[in-house]
This record gives structure tokens, sequence and C-alpha cells, in this order.
């Protein structure tokens, strides 16, 4: 006759997902990332406004100075017609 024993089976657990604790640790580092996403942004807005903010000045600066050159050019001409010199003003 066949002897039958007991054998110890082991049931799987189901594995119910995260505990309610690890989702709100989760949730707090996506709000602080974020968070720093947003600051990030900010900053590199600001800097966007700075470049263009010389940029602007630059360009005022570089005008200015070609119309001054101009200016200073023609007052020397009329200067020397009026003198009688020769001078060579191109640049």
């Amino acid at each position: 006759m066949v002897a039958i024993t007991g054998t110890s089976l082991s049931i799987p657990q189901v594995q119910t997902g995260p505990d309610k604790a690890q989702v709100a640790q989760a949730r707090r580092d996506a709000d602080a990332a974020q968070s720093r996403a947003d600051e990030l942004r900010a900053a590199a807005d600001q800097a966007d406004r700075s470049a263009r903010t010389s940029q602007d000045t630059a360009n005022d600066l570089n005008s200015r100075s070609k119309q001054m050159d101009a200016t200073y050019a023609q007052q020397l001409r009329r200067s020397s017609q009026t003198k009688g010199l020769i001078i060579n003003v191109s640049a």
C-alpha cells in the first residue's frame, strides 16, 4: 500500500502594490521635482530677459557709435574745407 505523506505547500503571497506611505513619499518627491523644474524655468526666463536687454544695449551703443563717427567725420570735412586742409577721414 502507498503511504500518503503530507507536504507543506507554500502559497504565493499576492503583492497588493506599494503601501500608502510609499505612494505619499513618491508624491512628495514628484512635487519637489516639479517645484525645482519651475524654479529652473523661472531662472532661465530671467537669464533670457537679461541677455536680450544686454543685446539691445549693445546694438544701441553700436548704432550710436556709428552715428557719432559719421557726424565727427562730417565736422572734420567741413572744418578742413573752411581752412583749406585735406584730411582723409575714410574708415
